[in-house]
């Protein structure tokens, strides 16, 4: 029998291949289904799929249809088109679903048609603490749409698995699936011992494309971490654009690496020395990863509203324990604390 993976972003898929050899599952059947709309995603996909020798892998979009530029239009498309694919991707013959987003509305579809298999869902970065059982969201109007076409709108996954670099407190509902923990042992071996180069990184986040922050104060914030870290380099989220990205370079190297920063650190030659973030994933996993090797750093938001998830709180109670605080920020009155 087949496992399944259906994943829409690189992070997923790191997360995947490291469940894959914690369950020691390597030589079983594994098939992977790259559900994307994103034609970025897919090109930063591309170098990660080949970290393991996957039974089948199956892109379910065609490239015309993820290079399309009008977004509604891709949306609506991109469901027709799955409707007419997906009772072609499952078989009875499935031993395990891996899910990569369990609000993904082509990820709902998918279970929606099967009930019978094991339901895992992996890590997805800081959102994944958000994970509630009965809890639906849809996004935007294109979505909306989508997931009215699939017939998911009130349908939610539930799983039976948890595969999380977060600890069981820090989840939302405690009385979810079990939660597997993901020790990123396959980068650690990957990684090997290392020495620092040392740069230091600032892990970027889509704060100015959120609508939480203006360019220029964003801008100005980064030069605040700049002016105590002169070596800084900005590491962008895949979903800041290149304008803003443009605005900042003005301050300080901006370096897209085009593959998760979790591989990146395994893969490259040498070690950062030095880490800045906000509450990203990537604080815990690296100090699985590394431990005490690289310095961890984090900006505290205050005031800040996230689509994503409700409590930052929870995830910053817990970078406290990892990472030095170099300032607190608020988004509302644009201060710093």
């Amino acid at each position: 029998m087949a496992n399944f993976f259906f994943l829409t972003n690189g992070t997923q898929l790191i997360n995947s291949i490291e469940y894959i050899y914690t369950q020691r599952i390597d030589k079983e059947e594994n098939k992977l289904y790259v559900i994307t709309t994103s034609n970025s995603v897919r090109k930063d996909l591309t170098g990660v799929v080949g970290l393991y020798n996957w039974s089948e892998v199956f892109y379910v979009f065609p490239k015309w249809m993820i290079r399309i530029p009008v977004y509604e239009l891709k949306m609506f498309l991109s469901a027709l088109y799955f409707l007419f694919k997906s009772n072609k991707l499952i078989n009875k013959s499935t031993k395990r679903i891996v899910l990569g987003n369990y609000q993904n509305h082509f990820c709902k579809s998918i279970m929606k048609a099967n009930t019978e298999s094991k339901v895992i869902i992996v890590d997805d970065g800081p959102g994944s603490i958000e994970f509630r059982m009965g809890f639906t969201k849809t996004g935007d109007r294109a979505k909306m749409i989508v997931h009215t076409l699939l017939r998911v709108k009130n349908y939610y996954v539930r799983p039976d698995e948890f595969f999380t670099s977060f600890t069981k407190e820090m989840i939302i509902e405690s009385d979810g699936p079990k939660l597997v923990q993901n020790h990123y042992g396959f980068l650690k071996k990957r990684a090997g011992g290392k020495e620092s180069n040392g740069e230091i990184l600032f892990i970027g986040y889509p704060l100015v494309e959120e609508g939480c922050l203006e360019i220029e104060s964003l801008k100005s914030l980064i030069q605040r971490v700049k002016d105590r870290f002169p070596e800084l380099v900005y590491i962008p989220h895949r979903r800041e654009s290149a304008k803003n990205l443009q605005v900042l370079s003005d301050v300080l190297e901006v370096r897209s690496l085009g593959l998760p920063f979790e591989l990146y650190l395994a893969e490259n030659a040498s070690l950062p020395r030095s880490l800045v973030g906000y509450f990203s994933s990537v604080l815990f996993n690296t100090n699985k990863m590394f431990g005490d090797t690289i310095e961890l750093n984090h900006i505290r938001l205050r005031d800040y509203k996230s689509p994503h998830f409700s409590d930052l709180d929870i995830l910053y109670n817990k970078i406290d324990d990892i990472s030095e605080e170099i300032f607190q920020y608020s988004i509302s009155n644009k201060k710093y604390i």
